[in-house]
């Protein structure tokens, strides 16, 4: 298979630009407000830049700077922001990619150097710093597009945290179709009745994560909106991206190294889903959802049995349950390698692949003879010093790392104490 070049794009980077990307440090908004109206200065000593984007997951930001320099000296975690601005040949202009809290800091120095190393998060991860008030739960039987607005309005709502304007998040629920064009709200799977009870305590992030991979669910992101006041949480009915023929991710053309990874232990063919049956003794059954599939009963297909459990421990509703067992059978139920590719400087353009995307991949490699299509599940965009940029993409099955498990675990304990 060959690549099919691209034409040559009608607004290429002009020449005295640095490079394709550029970042801005902002004061943090408590009401709405503009970017121009928050801007301080740019970041352009910035270096060691990288962005990180993931299936369904908040947004990271890193880059480091001279701890002796006038931003460094601007910075301050938690009470200011960063904007990632790329430039799109496109439409020749710049457009926000992340919005970020510093919420991270790392001082090293040196007789010779002081570097700052800085992380941000995009606001999905202060959404998940924001609960649903106790003591009296919360119970709701709506759409499930009108729940995302529920989730995303209380998470930076004064009502619903009893903070006054410092609880304000700069988040606007979207919907959209899978190729990211706006559709109606309630429209489709987005108007799919769903029946929730929510103690005080639990996430607004983790309540929508948990509705999102639901059987018949959605997919979402966070994206800054460079017009208005709001990052839009976009929520994507069926799923996020679209199917495209071309481009082809090939190794040898297109893509320039990769690794490919199977593990089993991201693979179950047989589901179990506790719930929580709302009584304190311990001999009454709990709660429970199932899903299998035919791989788990059938010898011929090679495979066998093989169980997997899921813990929704604050979850007292067995429709709930079920759908639960069932999006993870859907997500989990075969064994997909998980691909990390490495693609070849200058091929990536902006929204030439976008997250979600369905695309063909080629390796020809010793036993690797692949030729199949693989989903795009993360993109991160590693921005050099001297303006160059090199893009890999995670492709086929999300990737874990020790922060998503630490994170699952911690969700569980909350779980469990809401109980």
């Amino acid at each position: 298979m060959t690549v099919a070049p691209l034409a040559y794009p009608p607004n290429p980077l002009p020449w005295y630009r640095g490079g394709l990307w550029h970042l801005t440090l902002h004061s943090r908004p408590f009401t709405d407000t503009q970017f121009s109206q928050t801007a301080i200065m740019r970041l352009d000593d910035a270096h060691g830049r990288q962005l990180t984007q993931k299936w369904n997951t908040a947004a990271q930001l890193q880059f480091s700077i001279d701890g002796h320099s006038q931003a460094a000296a601007a910075i301050a975690e938690l009470r200011t922001e960063v904007v990632a601005w790329r430039y799109d040949d496109m439409t020749g202009s710049d457009v926000p990619v992340f919005r970020g809290v510093i919420t991270q800091s790392e001082d090293q120095l040196s007789e010779q150097v002081h570097t700052v190393t800085i992380t941000c998060h995009d606001y999905l991860a202060v959404m998940d710093r924001r609960f649903f008030p106790g003591p009296s739960p919360y119970t709701g039987n709506m759409q499930q597009d009108g729940w995302v607005n529920t989730f995303v309005t209380n998470a930076g709502g004064t009502n619903a945290t009893s903070r006054g304007t410092a609880a304000y998040l700069p988040l606007a629920a979207a919907y959209r179709n899978p190729d990211g064009s706006q559709r109606t709200m309630l429209a489709g799977a987005g108007g799919t009745m769903r029946q929730r009870t929510y103690q005080g305590g639990q996430s607004y992030l983790v309540a929508l994560d948990d509705m999102a991979k639901v059987i018949g669910g959605f997919d979402y992101d966070c994206l800054p909106y460079m017009y208005g006041a709001w990052d839009y949480v976009r929520v994507f009915v069926p799923v996020q991206g679209i199917t495209r023929t071309d481009p082809g991710l090939v190794y040898g053309e297109s893509v320039v190294s990769l690794t490919r990874s199977v593990n089993s232990a991201d693979y179950g063919n047989s589901w179990l889903c506790i719930g929580n049956n709302g009584s304190s003794d311990p001999n009454v059954p709990q709660y429970q959802g199932t899903a299998q599939n035919t791989a788990a009963t059938d010898p011929t297909q090679g495979v066998g049995l093989w169980q997997s459990q899921d813990n929704a421990s604050d979850v007292n509703d067995l429709q709930t349950l079920s759908d639960k067992a069932n999006g993870d059978l859907l997500m989990y139920g075969q064994l997909v390698p998980a691909y990390t590719v490495a693609l070849r400087p200058d091929w990536y353009h902006w929204n030439k692949v976008n997250m979600g995307d369905v695309v063909p991949l080629v390796v020809q490699s010793g036993r690797l003879n692949v030729s199949t299509t693989v989903r795009i599940m993360g993109i991160t965009y590693d921005i050099g010093d001297d303006g160059e940029e090199n893009v890999s993409l995670d492709v086929g099955r999300p990737t874990r790392d020790l922060v998503d498990l630490l994170n699952t675990q911690q969700q569980d304990v909350l779980a469990l104490t809401r109980r």
